[in-house]
């Protein structure tokens, strides 16, 4: 048994999840959600590496509101026809199964079984690609022989009495699917989108004194006076020669003057700008538009930092040079430290520049992810939702309510027909939840 990682340790992939041999006879996947091209890249690969004999086992157990299945006709489509493929080509207990566990079902875990060895994988990560590409993920994963009696054959006997107590249900065409009956359920059938600092990652960390970035200081002029602890490839790139940088343009103003509205389709939170998903097309259109528009000028960006990594580690020396002779006691005050921990970060930027997922957030400036899980926690899911219901209260009283520029805002004041702005969050939520109940076989995003 051992602990691996998908990032820090980065010995964890996809790979994993499969016994040490290689067959698969049975796999149990529990995830909040996944993504419908995994679970098919998974099921070839049980059945091309399957022991040929034994029928294979391949179940997956998600969320029943934040898998988006009963939210999205698309998405219901699209998993129905992974299901239905699963149970043709596997047992008749094979399949996709729909999980009702308390606020959220959120917990992880894979059991893969050959005909000799067990693999148990328990962790944070949840069945997605970008669980096991894009984010930092920890898991214990550990095999065993089919009939041990090692801590790992106990725990893989505990986790299959848990599956069998979940209450869960196969999904099928004749499902009935019910629509989300309150305001957490909505919330967690939506996604979260949030504006990246576009700049951080582009931007190199300078380890300045407390006592320095505590003050507004003219320290140097590729510095702002209200001090942020790093320096932009950018402003090296574009500030003056004179001043030692590039003195290149990049056409900045272009960039700025790009605007898209993609907020209309979401209502701000706490957490980031929510998005239902009855108009996750209408956003992801147009954030392609806005990453089109973006293009030409971080193409030119990423251009000038592959191919100009000597003048501007030049032009970076000659600052820290500068700071240096104000800040003796500064980290990089000495020079070779100064230049060992650039030419680092400088190497790490250009492979994430290799990676596409990574350029196409970062030139949209906007990244998604599913609601987060907060409502274990009852004052964390409170403000969650309040923050909803404000913004909604916000729009209806800059604007119309019928007639706000943002979506969200407009479709719920039509679709309750109420004729005063509630005075609060919590009365708004009492009329959607009301709602909800009162139309059951309908979306409160639908006209």
């Amino acid at each position: 048994m051992e602990i691996k990682s998908t990032l820090t340790l980065k010995n964890f992939t996809q790979d994993d999840i499969f016994p040490i041999e290689g067959k698969v006879n049975s796999m149990q996947i529990v995830s909040a959600y996944t993504d419908p091209d995994l679970i098919i890249k998974t099921l070839r690969y049980i059945l091309k590496n399957g022991n040929q004999i034994d029928t294979p086992h391949f179940s997956i157990y998600l969320d029943y509101y934040s898998s988006r299945i009963t939210t999205s006709d698309q998405i219901r489509e699209q998993m129905l026809e992974v299901s239905e493929l699963i149970r043709k080509k596997c047992d008749e207990e094979s399949g996709v199964y729909l999980v009702k566990g308390g606020a959220l079902f959120h917990s992880k875990f894979i059991i893969s079984k050959s005909r000799n060895s067990m693999r148990l994988l328990l962790g944070s990560i949840n069945f997605t690609s970008k669980g096991f590409n894009n984010n930092e993920e920890i898991a214990i994963v550990g095999d065993c022989d089919y009939n041990g009696q090692s801590y790992i054959n106990k725990l893989i006997d505990q986790l299959k009495a848990y599956l069998d107590k979940l209450d869960c249900t196969q999904l099928k065409k004749s499902l009935k699917i019910n629509k989300p009956l309150n305001l957490r359920q909505v919330l967690l059938s939506g996604s979260m989108y949030y504006e990246l600092k576009e700049a951080d990652p582009l931007r190199f960390k300078l380890c300045l004194p407390e006592e320095i970035r505590e003050v507004e200081v003219n320290l140097d002029p590729m510095l702002d006076a209200n001090l942020t602890d790093s320096i932009s490839l950018v402003t090296l790139i574009t500030s003056p020669v004179g001043h030692g940088g590039l003195g290149l343009n990049v056409d900045t103003d272009q960039k700025r003057n790009q605007k898209s509205h993609w907020k209309r389709w979401c209502a701000e939170t706490c957490y980031g700008y929510w998005n239902p998903v009855e108009f996750r097309d209408n956003l992801e259109n147009v954030l392609q538009k806005r990453k089109n528009e973006r293009k030409p000028y971080y193409n030119n960006l990423f251009k000038i930092i592959r191919t100009k990594d000597t003048e501007l580690q030049n032009s970076f020396m000659k600052f820290r040079g500068r700071i240096a002779e104000k800040v003796p006691l500064w980290k990089y005050a000495d020079r070779s430290a100064a230049l060992i921990s650039w030419k680092k970060w400088y190497k790490n930027m250009l492979c994430k520049l290799d990676n596409e997922s990574f350029t196409d957030r970062l030139i949209t400036g906007i990244e998604n992810a599913p609601t987060p899980d907060v409502w274990s926690d009852p004052t964390t899911a409170q403000e969650l939702e309040d923050s909803f219901c404000e913004s909604i209260l916000y729009q209806w009283n800059k604007e119309n309510k019928n007639t706000s520029s943002n979506t969200i805002a407009q479709i719920i004041g039509s679709n309750l027909e109420i004729e005063d702005i509630p005075d609060d969050g919590h009365e708004l939520k009492m009329l959607i939840e009301r709602w909800l109940k009162d139309n059951k076989q309908k979306s409160i995003f639908e006209d």
